[in-house]
């Protein structure tokens, strides 16, 4: 059984790649996409996901606020923050909400192989 992941980032051909990528590499991996905070928290009540991959700079709801959403009503939830916001103040803030932070530009793959690490770590 496979892990399952929803990946929440406004740029909708940046969603396209990474869902072709898991695809064609990883059909162990059951993945949904979300354009929005707001997207991505209808989907959670519907269904249970492994882990939240979600952007930091969206339209409406930051990822920040996502995540910290998600923690309180989803605490099983994993939390990742993926961003090309790399200051202090936005990453200290992240180590609050998130299980883990990872800066883009970062391949899909490599951001798998760290999902994988954070929940085999977890299990462990």
């Amino acid at each position: 059984m496979g892990i399952s992941v929803l990946f929440v980032d406004d740029d909708h051909s940046l969603l396209e790649g990474i869902g072709r990528m898991i695809k064609l590499e990883r059909r162990d991996i059951i993945f949904s996409l979300a354009f929005t905070g707001e997207e991505a928290l209808k989907l959670l009540e519907e269904k249970h996901f492994d882990v939240v991959v979600s952007d930091h700079l969206m339209q409406g709801m930051t990822g920040l606020t996502l995540l910290t959403v998600i923690r309180t009503k989803y605490p099983d939830t994993k939390r990742v923050m993926l961003s090309a916001q790399i200051q202090d103040d936005i990453y200290n803030e992240a180590e609050k909400f998130a299980d883990l932070y990872i800066s883009k530009p970062c391949d899909t793959m490599t951001v798998i192989a760290k999902i994988e690490k954070l929940l085999n770590d977890e299990v462990n």
